[in-house]
């Protein structure tokens, strides 16, 4: 079943705002509960939700679990590129094991 679809036509920011808008601000939005990045490449897909990070790739894919908040702001600068001051704490609702 095809899920969304794509077309040559034009978009313009307002076709983007009101779902954007309702993600990042509704108290109900997993965007707000949990922590997340995701970085697609040519020999890798990296996923990280919330101390998670899973990493996909042809030949197989690894999970490991960050132990604590330095290890999220290393990972988020050298697996995402994304860098954070030193400090920077992620609220986020940890997942139930």
């Amino acid at each position: 079943m095809d899920l969304y679809s794509f077309t040559l036509e034009e978009q313009c920011p307002v076709d983007y705002m009101v779902a954007n808008y309702y993600t990042s601000t509704h108290p109900n939005s997993f965007f707000l509960k949990k922590l997340m990045a995701h970085l697609p490449g040519p020999k890798a897909r990296r996923t990280l939700v919330n101390r998670r990070l899973i990493e996909r790739r042809p030949e197989g894919s690894s999970e490991t679990l960050l132990p604590d908040d330095e290890a999220i702001l290393e990972t988020l600068a050298s697996r995402f590129g994304l860098h954070f001051p030193v400090g920077t704490r992620f609220p986020y609702e940890e997942e139930a094991s």
